[in-house]
């Protein structure tokens, strides 16, 4: 575990999981609802959908000391002390002390083999 930097990029498979919960819940409200609401709501949330993976951007975590870590994002570094990192295969939470909205979801698909695996080593450890 010595490169403790991760390189994090935009998730096909968060957007995929996304895209197929809106389609099941779509699907479910239209049996419930006539056409033209369906249609409004299937306007309102494909635009949703659209706004919500625009905010993906990609982000590089790099471990300054035991606990302190850099985040830079857009060309803007900010340190933040890691709480904790859960752990549910398919993708890793990292939480921060300092703000709640700062917590980051890293999917498996975001990070090579290498560093998916430090990843999880890390998320066991803390």
């Amino acid at each position: 575990m010595a490169d403790l930097s991760f390189n994090v990029g935009r998730s096909r498979t968060g957007c995929a999981i996304q895209i197929l919960a809106l389609m099941l819940v779509l699907t479910a409200l239209y049996q419930v609802l006539s056409p033209g609401i369906w249609l409004v709501g299937v306007c309102i949330a494909l635009y949703s959908l659209i706004r919500l993976n625009g905010n993906q951007k990609p982000f590089v975590l790099s471990r300054l000391d035991h606990q302190l870590w850099s985040v830079t994002e857009q060309g803007k570094s900010s340190q933040l002390e890691i709480e904790k990192i859960l752990d549910f295969q398919l993708l890793v939470i990292v939480c921060f002390h300092q703000k709640e909205d700062q917590n980051r979801i890293i999917w498996r698909d975001q990070l090579s083999y290498k560093q998916w695996k430090s990843i999880k080593t890390l998320a066991e450890m803390l």
